[in-house]
Parts: structure tokens; C-alpha cells; sequence
């Protein structure tokens, strides 16, 4: 019972690592807020914990609209008192060359993958100041840091969510509060999607991979790490196996 009394807001949670990061923390006996733009995953979502005993709750919430998550966090912190777990991981946006951008692709994969993480922490952040404790998890991406061809907005919010948190941490240590990104490189989230070719590991990543690092991260046993960001690749970023 790692996360017992706890309330955890997760963000994407309706499938993949987001579903894998709420069922796990719902294990460990926290109280989890299921946030997607689907509220129909966000439910499949809660029926697997209530399946398992444990306590969740689904809501809509699309993570570009502002005035939505300051409604919706300022609901959950009304009902429960507190948010002690925040995790960002919802993402995403438009893929292609620079030469294919415009300012909406670029506006609309900011918005999603870097603007919201900003949002949804804002909203939370003076409540865990109040209550000197906090655990904020950033989902960022490998692409935040070693770049990819023809993900220029993407990797541009990936890579600043990893330079926000480092600031966060910084800014929030003395509030009993950590910031802390985890990095994951290509993740199957649904059965027929593999990406094995280069991996040390040769295998696809899971969304367990990165949910058991998650649940470490807000767990007590973290509670001197901040500011880190944790590339869970499988390896990858080490070179491609042809490069031995």
C-alpha cells in the first residue's frame, strides 16, 4: 500500500501508459482520477480497477482546453481535499518535415505535448505547496533528447518538458515536492504495434515499462530523487545494435 491516502490526476489515462501508470497506482490504494479526451477509455480505464479493488474515478478532459482543467482540478480538489500525484502524460501531434509545417500543426503539438503539462501543473501546484508534499511525473519522450526526423514540434515540447521539470524541481524542493520526467522510447501500446529492430533488449517496450517507474517515482522510496529524467528505451539511445 505504497500510495495509501494518496490522490493521484492522470492525464491520458484511458489507455497505454497512461491506463498501465492508474491501474498501478490504484493498486498501491490511491485514489485515481482518470482523465482523456475519451471518456469511453477513461471508463474501460475505472472498470479495471474497481475490478481489481481498486478506487478511481473517469472524467472528460481535453488537456489543450485551459479553462476545462482549471475547472475540473479545482472539482477534484474541492471533493477530496488534496491532489498529492500528478502525472502529464498525455501527448501527441503532427508529424512531418519542417518544409510541411505551418503555425497551426506547430500551435496545435505544442498545445498538447508541452503548454498542457504547463496547464495542468499550474492548476495543481499551489495546492501541493500548501500541503508541503507533492510528487509531479512528466512523461516526456527520447526524442526530447536525441531529436527525430520530422518531429520538430514534437521534440521541441518533449525536450522542453524535460528543461521544465529540472526548474520545477528546483523551484519546489522546499515545499516537499519532487519533479521528476520519465523518457520512454517506442512503446507497443496495443498488441500489433513492434518496434524490436535496434533494441538491446529485442523486444518491444510496454506500457508496464513505464508504469512500474512511474509508481517508484511517487512512492516514498523516491522521495530524495528530483529533477531526473529517466530514459526507459530498452537501450536504444546507446546505438543501434548494427553499430557494435
Amino acid at each position: 500500500m505504497k500510495l495509501k491516502d494518496k490522490t493521484a490526476f492522470i492525464t491520458g489515462a484511458g489507455h497505454g501508459i497512461g491506463r498501465d501508470i492508474a491501474i498501478r497506482m490504484a493498486s498501491e490504494k490511491a485514489m485515481v482520477a482518470v482523465t482523456d479526451r475519451d471518456l469511453a477509455l477513461a471508463e474501460e480505464t475505472v472498470k479495471i480497477i474497481r475490478a481489481n479493488g481498486g478506487s478511481a474515478e473517469a472524467f472528460h478532459l481535453d488537456v489543450t482546453d485551459a479553462p476545462a482543467i482549471k475547472s475540473l482540478i479545482a472539482k477534484i480538489l474541492k471533493e477530496s481535499g488534496k491532489i498529492d500525484i500528478l502525472v502529464n502524460n498525455a501527448g501527441g501531434g503532427w508529424n512531418g518535415p519542417i518544409w510541411e509545417y505551418d503555425e497551426e500543426k506547430w500551435n496545435r503539438t505544442i498545445s498538447l505535448s508541452l503548454t498542457s503539462v504547463f496547464l495542468c501543473t499550474l492548476s495543481v501546484v499551489k495546492s501541493m505547496m500548501e500541503n508541503k508534499f507533492g510528487r509531479i511525473i512528466n512523461i516526456s519522450s527520447v526524442v526530447g533528447v536525441s531529436g527525430k526526423k520530422h518531429r520538430s514540434a514534437y521534440c521541441a515540447a518533449k525536450g522542453g518538458i524535460i528543461s521544465m521539470t529540472k526548474t520545477w524541481a528546483m523551484e519546489l524542493a522546499p515545499f516537499g515536492i519532487t519533479a521528476n520526467c520519465i523518457s520512454p522510447g517506442a512503446i507497443a501500446s496495443y498488441e500489433h504495434m513492434k518496434w524490436e529492430e535496434g533494441c538491446w533488449m529485442g523486444r518491444s517496450g510496454k506500457p508496464e515499462d513505464i508504469g512500474g517507474a512511474a509508481l517508484f517515482l511517487a512512492s516514498s522510496e523516491a522521495s530524495f530523487i528530483t529533477g531526473q529524467n529517466i530514459v526507459i528505451d530498452g537501450g536504444r539511445t546507446l546505438g543501434l545494435k548494427g553499430d557494435s
